[in-house]
């Protein structure tokens, strides 16, 4: 960390104080996972925990929390809620909101909440934490993901800030508006006091910080921790090399069309006067008519999430200090600055390309931590209800990661975990029967795409479908002569004689107790001429399964004997001298 000169205290203590807020977040959320009744936090870990201070500026977050959704797009939340609560604000309260017109979450099933934290009438921070919920209402029991939802209203409840708990004592008219609105009010409950009990941890470990560092001690050092984090990104950009890139992917379509919507950007760095890093969206596709837009807070925390992990290392907290050195120009009523009432619940489809198109325009500049376009993930989600009683399970599975430009793309990969089979079956009528890879499936290249992957669901009872995901028409590209991964799809009793392809987005669509949904997640995009790749690399594949001896010889143009699966190696050097000669 730097020195007395930059953050304007001492930097062997503030380190410490980093490390302290860090580990109490990542107490906060082991609480929160170990507690939650939703899937999503208890077995996937979709969840994360962080801090505001008095501004309502965030300073710093968990370890394990964030991903892509980082908290760089609370700093609104936490100036309308002093806005709105300033003065009433007291020990013991608690906020919670989840719109995403409002800044923070992204979609609707993210619920939010925030406690402030005092000390002798004094306010020291805000402890925060968001979780992703079974379910949220709307017009279909689908975690707000509804495939067909033209506006917001139809994909859950919005909720503003508003007081939870008020001086310790539960808004019991809060609390049941929220209850009556969503399907499974007794689980949705214990999430309510899931997050309560990971607020009440985290208030306790700052108020035993403010204990050893005093109150002005530590908003002092939550200064320098923002301080920290712009230096810290200014000096990467200043290391940086200047210039403009530019890059574009596409979704499919919009729902009625075949017209692809483009994700378009152009990035620029520069030194002078400031070290800023501009990254423009103009060009980008229209405000779709489902639920793939973006709140233009929600693209900005991609960019963000994205350039963290590019230009310095987990040890620099995503924070206010963090945001300074950006300028992100979205066009208004976009794929990624939606309005009011636009559906956002599959804003994934989106933000994955965002980032996709982030790091296709910068491979050459950060080649060691960039890579190329990534499959992407589809969202599947399984309910039905005996009377009030509802069983709501949503399953993302991701397909192959995009090659980098020294090596081979993560295989069948995703940011959150998968539900193990083993909790799946116990708690719902599905029955796992299939995951495998699926071979043949990666982008080609000198360093191949991930190979995608297949996953298999019985219905063990009468079943409703919801659905969302992307690559069905275009695939993850290949950069530098890398060929595309493959296609996605959605199949309805695959094995059966009478197979059935499903559209990427559904919503309630019936199923019958023993029907079987096949997902095909494909792979990502590969990087340069797969002539140029090693043989021993292509036969490590053929042996692994995950390409066939026909497409080692046509494709990469390795010859290899199918008996002794050896190399050979004349017929090899004799087959590439060919291919590339056409």
């Amino acid at each position: 960390m730097g020195g007395n000169n930059l953050i304007g205290e001492d930097p062997v203590v503030v380190e410490v104080v980093l490390n302290a807020f860090m580990t109490l977040c990542d107490e906060a959320q082991a609480i929160l996972v170990r507690s939650a009744y939703s899937t999503n936090i208890k077995e996937r870990k979709d969840c994360s925990v962080w801090l505001l201070d008095s501004n309502g500026q965030p300073f710093c977050g968990g370890r394990f929390s964030g991903g892509q959704y980082n908290n760089s797009g609370y700093g609104p939340v936490g100036a309308r809620i002093l806005e709105k609560f300033g003065r009433d604000m007291a020990v013991g309260d608690i906020y919670v909101m989840n719109d995403p017109y409002l800044g923070g979450p992204t979609h609707l099933p993210d619920m939010s909440f925030l406690k402030p934290v005092f000390y002798e009438g004094d306010l020291i921070c805000f402890v925060c934490n968001q979780g992703h919920w079974a379910d949220v209402g709307g017009k279909a029991p689908a975690q707000g993901v509804v495939g067909d939802a033209t506006e917001i209203y139809q994909e859950g409840i919005r909720v503003p800030p508003v007081a939870l708990y008020k001086a310790g004592c539960l808004n019991k008219d809060v609390h049941e508006i929220l209850l009556a609105n969503m399907r499974g009010p007794y689980e949705r409950a214990a999430d309510i006091r899931a997050h309560t009990a990971s607020l009440q941890v985290a208030e306790r470990r700052v108020s035993e910080l403010v204990d050893r560092y005093g109150a002005d001690g530590l908003k002092r050092y939550m200064l320098a921790l923002i301080r920290y984090s712009e230096l810290r990104l200014q000096q990467a950009i200043l290391d940086s090399p200047t210039g403009i890139w530019t890059a574009v992917d596409y979704l499919d379509d919009d729902l009625g069309s075949d017209v692809p919507l483009p994700i378009k950007v152009q990035i620029s760095i520069e030194h002078q006067p400031d070290p800023r890093i501009s990254v423009d969206f103009t060009g980008s596709g229209p405000t779709a008519k489902w639920g793939i837009n973006v709140a233009g807070h929600g693209t900005k925390q991609m960019v963000v999430g994205v350039f963290r992990n590019l230009l310095v290392d987990d040890s620099v907290p995503i924070n206010a200090g963090f945001l300074k050195p950006f300028t992100v120009i979205l066009p208004d009523d976009s794929l990624v600055n939606a309005k009011l009432p636009a559906a956002v619940g599959a804003r994934t489809e989106t933000t994955y390309l965002i980032r996709d198109a982030i790091l296709a325009a910068v491979m050459e500049v950060f080649p060691a931590k960039s890579r190329g376009p990534w499959h992407g993930v589809h969202g599947v989600g399984f309910s039905n209800h005996e009377g009030e009683r509802y069983f709501i399970h949503y399953q993302t599975v991701g397909g192959g990661g995009g090659a980098r430009t020294f090596k081979d793309g993560l295989d069948s990969v995703h940011e959150v975990l998968n539900l193990p089979v083993e909790p799946m079956e116990l708690q719902y009528p599905i029955r796992g029967l299939r995951l495998e890879y699926i071979k043949d499936s990666e982008g080609a290249g000198k360093f191949r795409g991930g190979v995608g992957v297949r996953q298999d669901w019985e219905m063990l009872e009468d079943v409703y479908l919801a659905t969302h995901s992307n690559r069905h028409k275009i695939p993850a590209p290949g950069i530098n002569g890398g060929k595309p991964g493959s296609l996605s799809k959605l199949v309805l009793n695959y094995d059966s004689e009478t197979p059935k392809e499903l559209p990427r987005e559904t919503t309630n669509y019936e199923l019958k107790k023993g029907d079987v949904v096949t997902v095909f997640a494909g792979g990502g995009g590969g990087y340069g001429n797969p002539f140029d790749r090693s043989p021993e690399a292509v036969l490590k594949d053929v042996q692994d399964g995950k390409i066939s001896l026909l497409r080692a010889s046509d494709i990469y143009g390795v010859a290899i004997d199918p008996e002794a699966l050896t190399i050979r190696e004349i017929d090899t050097n004799a087959l590439r001298r060919v291919r590339r000669a056409l």
